[in-house]
């Protein structure tokens, strides 16, 4: 049965997930040198750590950072609601989703 999660684990405390949110679930040697790049914001950024989802950053929603994301990254999934999640493969698909979002 999968369960959803509404909350992250952040260290020693646990916090609300925050939609939209965009999730890195194969995280590499490449994701802090790319996180420090990315222009700051207020959509969340989870990355999938040991089997732990741990915010690592809040981005702007701008397609520059869902560029160099997805340059090292291959693809993210992009959550919009808890119900509803986005499989994001390139740039267009972000900035498509990303549209009919508002």
């Amino acid at each position: 049965m999968n369960d959803i999660v509404t909350k992250i684990d952040f260290g020693p405390k646990i916090v609300k997930e925050d939609f939209p949110n965009i999730v890195i679930a194969d995280a590499n040697d490449t994701t802090p040198l790319v996180v420090s790049l990315l222009e700051k914001g207020d959509m969340a950024l989870i990355c999938v750590v040991e089997k732990k989802r741990k915010i690592v950053a809040h981005i702007s929603r701008s397609a520059f950072n869902m560029d160099r994301i997805l340059r090292t990254h291959g693809d993210v999934t992009l959550n919009q609601s808890v119900a509803n999640r986005v499989r994001i493969h390139s740039v267009k698909e972000y900035l498509e989703v990303m549209d009919w979002m508002l």
